[in-house]
């Protein structure tokens, strides 16, 4: 019967991942992302899924020419990782500077990782001890999500190139204490 077996196509599969292996699992999973990855990010997880890894990770999506965008939280800390490790030839920075975009929390707020690509909804909560999440194989789930992914896109603040600027656009940087703080690495 045809009409069952296209309803055995379009079945939604839902995979659970636990531990580091499981986040690093569905990190290395997006790499066979054939088109844009996009991103809600909490940024920084190398500490989580490990540094080696991540690089590893990092050089593997580079040969694969992975696009994405990451749309991440205004907060002191995400500014300071992005400075610390988003220069050219960084071991670490998968994303371009012009593909990350701040947005405010009380749009939302964003906790672990998400990505969304082709017909994959993946997310990954890297907290504390506990690390976990899951994978949503489904073309129309992952299409919502993107769509609305993208309205929020529109809604974020490109990076800005200094603090100074981003003063005056006023993200919050509060905490940023760092007496060095001027043109972010990737600026030179």
């Amino acid at each position: 019967n045809l009409a069952s077996a296209a309803s055995t196509t379009n079945l939604t599969k839902i995979r659970y991942y636990k531990g580091r292996s499981g986040a690093r699992q569905i990190f290395w999973n997006s790499l066979k992302a054939k088109s844009t990855a996009y991103i809600y990010s909490d940024y920084g997880r190398a500490r989580y899924v490990g540094k080696k890894f991540y690089e590893n990770f990092v050089v593997e999506s580079k040969k694969r020419d992975i696009k994405e965008h990451v749309l991440m939280n205004t907060n002191p800390a995400t500014w300071q990782s992005i400075k610390r490790f988003n220069y050219p030839g960084s071991p670490i920075a998968r994303t371009k500077v012009k593909d990350l975009r701040f947005l405010d929390q009380k749009y939302l707020n964003i906790k672990g990782d998400t990505l969304i690509y082709d017909n994959i909804y993946a997310q990954v909560y890297l907290k504390n001890v506990e690390i976990s999440g899951f994978e949503i194989e489904s073309s129309q789930f992952a299409d919502t999500q993107r769509a609305l992914y993208k309205i929020l896109w529109n809604m974020a603040q490109p990076l800005p190139p200094t603090l100074s600027e981003a003063e005056k656009m006023n993200i919050d940087f509060n905490g940023v204490d760092d007496p060095h703080v001027g043109r972010l690495p990737l600026d030179h």
